[in-house]
């Protein structure tokens, strides 16, 4: 006979195991499984044997012994499996720290407390103050910058923006209105332009992303034209609001506390404010012909720079040096005394002229825009009058650009 619980091997007749103490039975006969007697059924007692007398200290001593480790090996691997499992892996680390905590907690009866797992805080999310759009220097020169201008590209006119050649147009304004003439601010941040409502022209500022579109001058006269001063802290423009004809006016760029700089009987039109604040040229009717005229930014002094008729649209270069203009359909530039006068464009025929031309950021380019292809685009020269070449040539009507 053999012991159930400790595999011993046992004298016949014998109830109680010597070697563990546990009882001991015969062997299930094979009559009775219908087959070969099982070691699993070993604890069948047949009918008729005495008691067995109660297992001795040593005996019972052993059998809770026994009962404990096997308990204790139960409690490990309840611990342990949740462990491996959570851990998702096997290697020989994870397997030595998962025995030793099963250890620590067979042997000691303590467990130590688990701290609560901690989250870091989450900070809250910024936003970026809108800054200016992004400026890259243009396949054809003149330092790195964005150009502004209208387009009627979409079938109505409005305000885009471009960087070099054209490549990627981005729409500004989208409306059943006319929206044209713009200007930079100073900073990048802002274009100020025109909107014509009906019969009826007033100044706008915009950020330089298109949003924010805010009337400055609503009022029943007409009012364009607008170009910024150097601090960005007024616009001037031209206005009919006092009746008659356009006159030059100034004011603070969220339309406020305006000021009429000129009063002649004759139209004024175009302000441009030079560079350091203190200078506006202009165009002018007063002498009986459009010429070319500077004052002081608070009206006074105002002076005549051309004698050829029909000149228009000053631009001052970026360092205050020069002036660019355009009379009878032709570019020329000056200093900015009058002296100097060259021209730079000649135009490709009567009703083929050149206009608004415009300073690139390093003093270097001139854009403006001509029908000389036969379309209205835009074209860029070098500030000698050589190297012209077309930016925009996509069949609609490209014009009044501003750089910067």
């Amino acid at each position: 006979m053999f012991c159930a619980s400790c595999g011993s091997q046992v004298p016949e007749n014998t109830r109680f195991c010597a070697n563990c103490g546990a009882p001991v039975g015969q062997a299930t006969p094979a009559a009775e499984t219908g087959g070969t007697p099982s070691k699993s059924r070993a604890q069948y007692i047949p009918p008729g044997q005495p008691a067995s007398p109660p297992p001795s200290g040593r005996k019972r001593t052993a059998l809770w012994i026994g009962i404990a480790a096997a308990g204790l090996i139960i409690i490990a691997l309840a611990i342990a499996i949740p462990l491996l499992v959570r851990g998702g892996g096997s290697d020989e680390s994870a397997s030595s720290t998962v025995l030793t905590e099963v250890s620590s907690t067979v042997v000691s009866d303590t467990t130590a407390p688990t701290e609560a797992p901690t989250t870091a805080p989450t900070a809250a999310p910024t936003t970026a103050a809108t800054a200016a759009p992004t400026t890259t220097t243009t396949a054809f020169g003149g330092g790195a910058g964005l150009i502004a201008y209208t387009s009627n590209r979409d079938g109505n006119f409005e305000i885009y923006t471009m960087g070099a050649n054209d490549s990627a147009p981005t729409r500004l304004t989208n409306n059943p209105e006319i929206d044209d003439w713009p200007d930079w601010s100073p900073e990048g941040s802002r274009i100020a332009f025109t909107r014509l409502a009906g019969a009826k022209p007033e100044v706008y500022v915009m950020n330089a992303d298109g949003t924010m579109q805010t009337n400055i001058t609503s009022n029943a006269a007409s009012d364009g034209n607008p170009s910024w001063s150097p601090d960005g802290t007024r616009i001037a423009f031209e206005s009919n609001r006092v009746g008659g004809g356009m006159q030059i006016w100034i004011m603070k760029a969220d339309g406020t506390a305006l000021l009429q700089l000129t009063s002649t009987p004759q139209r004024n039109y175009s302000p441009d404010w030079s560079p350091d604040g203190n200078r506006i040229a202009f165009e002018s009717e007063r002498d009986g012909s459009r010429e070319i005229y500077v004052m002081n930014a608070d009206g006074t002094a105002p002076t005549r720079l051309t004698t050829m008729d029909n000149c228009y649209v000053p631009e001052w270069s970026p360092n205050g040096s020069r002036i660019a203009f355009a009379c009878s359909g032709e570019i020329y530039v000056m200093n900015a005394d009058g002296s100097g006068v060259t021209k730079l464009t000649t135009k490709a025929g009567p009703l083929i002229g050149d206009a608004h031309p415009i300073w690139s950021p390093d003093g270097t380019k001139i854009v403006f825009d001509s029908r000389r292809s036969g379309n209205n685009d835009l074209y860029v020269i070098n500030a000698d009058g050589t190297g012209m070449q077309a930016i925009t040539t996509n069949g609609q009507m490209d014009l009044n650009a501003t750089w910067r």
